[in-house]
């Protein structure tokens, strides 16, 4: 986990730990996320929330193990498409930029 730790961003290496199962990156001071992180095949929960993230990669709905999503209390104006009529992963998005999911 790499909560609480003030952390700006991460490193595209992220994209090494193919084995992650969870992702645990609540309450730094994020901005954005790498693309890289679409390609963690293992991963099955993201905890993001308590952030300052204005998006949130295109493809990471696309990542076929993934089960949670936590993006709540970020910056986020518009969800990627992929978050549109999703009902395998459950996602927590609410108290974002204007209090909405708002699907681009």
């Amino acid at each position: 986990t790499c909560s609480s730790n003030k952390i700006t961003s991460l490193p595209e290496s992220i994209g090494d730990l193919s084995s992650l199962i969870l992702l645990n990156i609540s309450s730094n001071k994020l901005n954005s996320l790498p693309d890289i992180i679409c390609n963690l095949s293992s991963l099955r929960y993201v905890y993001m929330n308590k952030n300052n993230l204005k998006s949130i990669p295109d493809g990471i709905c696309d990542i076929k193990s993934l089960q949670s999503i936590d993006c709540k209390n970020n910056q986020i104006q518009y969800f990627p498409k992929s978050f549109k009529n999703n009902k395998k992963i459950h996602i927590k998005c609410d108290d974002n930029h204007d209090n909405s999911c708002n699907i681009q």
